[in-house]
């Protein structure tokens, strides 16, 4: 498993793990690192335009899907983390005949910009899902379940996934809880998780890229993907 590291140059000299860094020494570190050294001043990125100035990491713009069907209290979890934790993107919610209170919430989001298509029943995963790739404007599209808690960079460190090979077309994170080697087997108890827990995980999981299946709690698709092979099949 290879292992992406954000180029850093020095400005003074400091100590690391037993390493003397000096003034205009080029380093590599780990993305939460990286920062944590930029933010103290003790470095700056080799290439300013990989990074934003809010430390997010740059990516192409990405269309990020949720369907909904009630379940407020994970949905609203879900959208504050998307909301705190992301960035460069278009958001599409696709209510799935949710009762009153959701859809209550659902038209009354603080967004500046998000697209609400509503159903008057629950049409599927898939069909609700096609809608939202008829909706999108960006060449990316994130399918993200409503139940899920996101971490800082999330989408970033996603996006640079597609930059391992040129003919990757999906790419899905590591999470608490999956039945594949996308869950990292460090947080047993799950269904307790808080987003303070979640970040924590997050910290600890090295970042890196393996083939494996994707499980479809949240994955990112390039749109050319369904216009070679088609959308969802839904009854």
């Amino acid at each position: 498993m290879e292992y992406i590291k954000i180029k850093l140059i020095c400005k003074q000299r400091f100590d690391f793990e037993g390493k003397t860094y000096f003034p205009g020494e080029a380093a590599y570190q780990i993305e939460r690192v990286a920062r944590r050294w930029v933010s103290r001043g003790l470095c700056e990125y080799a290439d300013p335009n990989a990074v934003t100035r809010n430390g997010y990491l740059k990516h192409p713009k990405v269309s990020i899907v949720i369907l909904i069907k009630d379940a407020l209290k994970w949905t609203r979890n879900c959208i504050d983390s998307l909301n705190r934790y992301t960035n460069n993107f278009e958001l599409i919610l696709v209510d799935n005949g949710s009762n009153s209170k959701t859809k209550e919430f659902l038209r009354n989001l603080d967004w500046l910009d998000y697209t609400l298509i509503t159903n008057k029943e629950n049409m599927g995963f898939s069909y609700g899902c096609n809608q939202g790739i008829k909706a999108s404007k960006c060449d990316y599209i994130c399918f993200l379940n409503s139940d899920t808690l996101l971490t800082p960079n999330w989408l970033g460190k996603l996006m640079r996934g597609f930059k391992y090979e040129k003919n990757i077309g999906i790419v899905g994170p590591s999470t608490c809880h999956s039945s594949t080697i996308q869950s990292p087997q460090v947080f047993k108890d799950f269904r307790n998780a808080t987003q303070e827990k979640v970040n924590q995980i997050a910290e600890m999981v090295r970042e890196g890229y393996s083939i494996t299946t994707v499980v479809g709690f949240c994955f990112v698709i390039k749109k050319e993907v369904f216009e070679k092979i088609g959308v969802f099949d839904h009854r």
